[in-house]
């Protein structure tokens, strides 16, 4: 059996947890730079208010019904999500953290049979006891299967978020009503294609020839059927998949029609990119700006374009991600417009190890590179010391207006001494 816990409203929840007067009131936390909703509460969710809508598109809703709003406090999401996937850790030989709420137990080579409903409310009341924080458990003998247990959980009161799929008949009876839409593995073009062939629901899916599934979704997603019929195809993942890009990306305060503007804006997100790279230790071989308008304002006329370069060699070297950027942003940017939003992504991404120094320079040619590598290590130590951004490069400009608007963030409750709660 595996299990799939996850926590409920997990960015809400971690603002609850050290808020008791918000235990049963209504919270929202918003994305980067205060723009959109991107957490509520249940009690949030009943007044109405979307994931992901814009926040000046439910203030008014916000004001009538005193909901408690917040920045995303990530360094405070983080700290308790190492701490819930320690105490999950507990439960099972193996884990797989598959994202910042979510985490697959393995309970398959247990030498005995437990009691699934008891064991997870052993493992909700554990958590909830060590972290504060709600969560939901799925019980099933595949992986897709407990996505599925784990959503029932969430959504059927009577179940009191614990699920179990042990016995094929219940499980067939369930998918039968289980949308496509919320099915793991099936993407949204997916479903439209299966839709339009009357293949609504789970169990319609299950029932339709293996061969039938295979030219339709191909062979990944005839493993997902099998995975659906109880037949195990996917096996724990302990060790997380390396990145595939970096991506530093931000809404602006106030839109800008100035070039070296932009320049600093761009400049500070290759910096922010580069340092999550070296974090990794891996390094992008290409990269990737784009920039906008502001799609809310129709009235404007209306800019969205993108450019990706290729890097000489792989790299995390901060000076050098910044000059390809700054070069593709030139080449996007037009004086007649307003911006509101730029991104920088990096992808082909590679470990630092695996790059082979110039096999035809001599070892002082190569000598650069190793000095870089030296001089991002110093730089990323001191920032480390005396906070992000305080040593910064020409091109990030003077002062901090990249930053994200974080109006309404909360302390970080467990990762820094003067902001601890004092007890009384």
């Amino acid at each position: 059996m595996y299990a799939l816990i996850d926590c409920n409203s997990f960015y809400a929840s971690c603002e609850k947890a050290f808020r008791p007067d918000l235990a049963h009131h209504p919270v929202v936390v918003l994305s980067n730079n205060d723009g959109c909703v991107v957490a509520r509460s249940p009690e949030a969710k009943a007044l109405g208010i979307r994931m992901a809508v814009p926040l000046f598109q439910v203030r008014e809703i916000i004001e009538k019904h005193r909901v408690a709003v917040f920045s995303s406090n990530y360094t405070l999401y983080g700290d308790i999500s190492r701490r819930v996937m320690e105490t999950l850790a507990s439960f099972a030989p193996a884990i797989e953290v598959y994202s910042i709420d979510e985490a697959f137990l393995d309970f398959n080579n247990l030498l005995y049979k437990p009691d699934w409903h008891i064991l997870g409310q052993q493992i909700r009341q554990q958590v909830w006891q060590d972290t504060g924080i709600p969560v939901s458990v799925g019980f099933a003998p595949t992986k897709t299967l407990a996505k599925v247990a784990n959503q029932l959980a969430k959504k059927t009161p009577s179940l009191r978020h614990i699920c179990v799929l042990e016995h094929t008949e219940q499980t067939a009876e369930l998918l039968e009503d289980f949308p496509l839409q919320q099915v793991w593995g099936i993407g949204y073009g997916y479903c439209q294609r299966l839709e339009q062939q009357g293949v609504f629901t789970a169990g319609q899916l299950c029932r339709m020839p293996e061969a039938w599934v295979r030219k339709q979704l191909s062979v990944v997603g005839l493993r997902t059927v099998k995975e659906l019929k109880g037949e195990p195809c996917l096996t724990l993942e302990e060790i997380a998949d390396p990145r595939k890009m970096v991506i530093t990306s931000l809404s602006f305060d106030k839109t800008t029609e100035d070039l070296e503007t932009l320049r600093e804006y761009v400049a500070s997100f290759a910096v922010r990119s580069a340092e999550k790279l070296r974090t990794q230790g891996l390094c992008c071989t290409a990269l990737a700006v784009s920039l906008s308008t502001n799609r809310f304002q129709r009235q404007k006329k209306q800019y969205r374009n993108s450019l990706s370069l290729a890097l000489a060699e792989a790299t995390s070297y901060s000076p050098e991600i910044i000059r390809v950027a700054l070069k593709a942003l030139d080449q996007l940017y037009r004086k007649e417009f307003s911006y509101k939003k730029a991104c920088v992504m990096l992808y082909g991404l590679v470990p630092q190890h695996t790059i082979q120094q110039d096999l035809f320079k001599s070892p002082e040619e190569n000598t650069p590179t190793v000095k870089k590598q030296k001089a991002m290590a110093v730089l990323d130590k001191l920032n480390e010391q005396l906070g992000r951004n305080k040593i910064k490069l020409a091109a990030q400009g003077n002062d901090d207006k990249w930053k994200s608007r974080q109006a309404k963030l909360s302390a970080c409750f467990t990762t820094r001494w003067n902001e601890l709660l004092v007890v009384r």
